[in-house]
C-alpha cells in the first residue's frame, strides 16, 4: 500500500473515532471516543513488508485508565532546619552531605519518601494514589518537623507534577504525527516515541508498543 494511501486510512481511522488525547477530571480518563457504528483500523508499521498489516482497533481494547506512578509536591516549612539534627533523631533517614545536601527521609503509611532541605522546603514524592495521599504524606512530615522542635510556620502545600502511565495496542506513531502535527514532537533518530501537548498541559509520551506515559500537574 502506497504511503499517500496509509496516510488517508490513517485520517478516515481518525475522522470516524475523532481521537480524543486528553484527560477528563483530575487523572480519571484518557482514551479514544469511538463512534458507535464505525470500524477502525490502526495502520501498523511491519518489520520487512513495506505494506503494514491492519489491525482492528475497538473501544474495548482502546479505552485507557492511567495508573499512577508518581506524585511529585512541595511544602515550604518558613523556617531553616538543622539536617544534622533530623538526621540523629528522626527514623528512616538518610544523609550524606558530601553527596546530596538534603536528608531523605521515608514513611510507610502512605509510602513516600521527602527529600528535607536546611531553607526549610520539603520536596515529596513516591505516591502512587492521588494528590490527596501526597498531601497526607506531606502532613506527616510536617508533624515530624513540629515534633522535633523546629518553629513550623503554616505550610504551603503545592503539586509539582503527576506521573501516569497506561497501556494499550500497538500504535503508528508516524500516522498520529501526520495527523496532529501542531500537538506533537517526533524525531525517532533521537527518541523512539512521540510527545503529544494536551491544551490541559498534561504531556502524553507515546511508544510505538502501546505505552503511554502522561506527566503534568
Amino acid at each position: 500500500m502506497p504511503v499517500d494511501d496509509r496516510l488517508e486510512l490513517a485520517k478516515v481511522s481518525i475522522s470516524h473515532t475523532k481521537t480524543v488525547l486528553s484527560v477528563v477530571g483530575p487523572w480519571k480518563i484518557c482514551g479514544l471516543a469511538f463512534a458507535e457504528d464505525s470500524t477502525v483500523f490502526d495502520v501498523l508499521p511491519g518489520n520487512n513488508s513495506p505494506d503494514p498489516p491492519l489491525v482492528p482497533v475497538t473501544p474495548e481494547n482502546h479505552r485507557l485508565i492511567p495508573v499512577i506512578q508518581n506524585v511529585i509536591s512541595s511544602v515550604d516549612l518558613g523556617c531553616k532546619l538543622d539536617l544534622n539534627l533530623i538526621a540523629r533523631k528522626a527514623w528512616n533517614t538518610e544523609y550524606n552531605p558530601a553527596t546530596f545536601k538534603a536528608v531523605i527521609m521515608r514513611i510507610r503509611r502512605p509510602r513516600a519518601t521527602a527529600n528535607i532541605f536546611q531553607t526549610g522546603k520539603i520536596l515529596c514524592l513516591g505516591t502512587k494514589s492521588s494528590a490527596d495521599e501526597s498531601h497526607q504524606a506531606a502532613k506527616k512530615f510536617v508533624r515530624i518537623m513540629q515534633k522535633l522542635g523546629f518553629p513550623v510556620h503554616p505550610p504551603r502545600f503545592h503539586i509539582h507534577n503527576m506521573v501516569a502511565s497506561c497501556n494499550t495496542t500497538p500504535l503508528a506513531l508516524e500516522n498520529l504525527y501526520h495527523a496532529y502535527p501542531e500537538q506533537s514532537s517526533y524525531e525517532y533518530e533521537l527518541f523512539p516515541a512521540l510527545f503529544f501537548r494536551m491544551e490541559s498541559g498534561v504531556t502524553a509520551t507515546i511508544f510505538q508498543s502501546g505505552r503511554i506515559t502522561l506527566s503534568g500537574n
